[in-house]
């Protein structure tokens, strides 16, 4: 039986340890926000260090990432732990990156009516109806090809 990659077991517990970390300021970020929203504002000492401790557990988590990239390609190791760690050194920036697209889909929506005033057909006489942004699209078609 193979020996566990030390560098496979560091990775994964450096992921490990990065994303369970993330997860609770992230948290406690929120529930912070909730509760005191007045004093809780970009320019804030607690703000600076929380968003360090953010930039901090993403450099921890490609950290790991590279150290289960590396355990990945040790001869005669087991490549559990390197999987293990090289897969939870994924999630965080991954995370990241879709919580940004969220927000970013969210803020352009919430500008944006919720629905759209048009015409039933072309005709000038033809009544105006109420129709939901997203189906918009889908009720233009369809009236221009009838």
């Amino acid at each position: 039986m193979q020996q566990h990659s030390k560098i496979g077991i560091a990775s994964f517990i450096l992921s490990l340890v990065a994303n369970i970390a993330s997860v609770v300021l992230f948290v406690g970020v929120g529930f912070l926000g909730a509760l005191a929203a007045d004093d809780f504002n970009e320019s804030s000492v607690l703000a600076i260090v929380i968003g360090l401790a953010f930039v901090g557990l993403l450099f921890l988590d490609i950290v790991a990432l590279i150290l289960g990239i590396a355990s990945l390609f040790q001869q005669n190791r087991n490549k559990f732990f390197a999987i293990m760690g090289t897969a939870f050194s994924v999630t965080l920036p991954l995370g990241v990156v879709s919580l940004i697209a969220i927000g970013n889909r969210v803020s352009d929506q919430s500008s944006r009516p919720l629905v759209c005033v048009t015409r039933m057909s072309r005709g000038p006489r033809s009544p105006l109806v109420l129709v939901p942004r997203h189906l918009e699209l889908l009720h233009r078609v369809m009236r221009i090809s009838s």
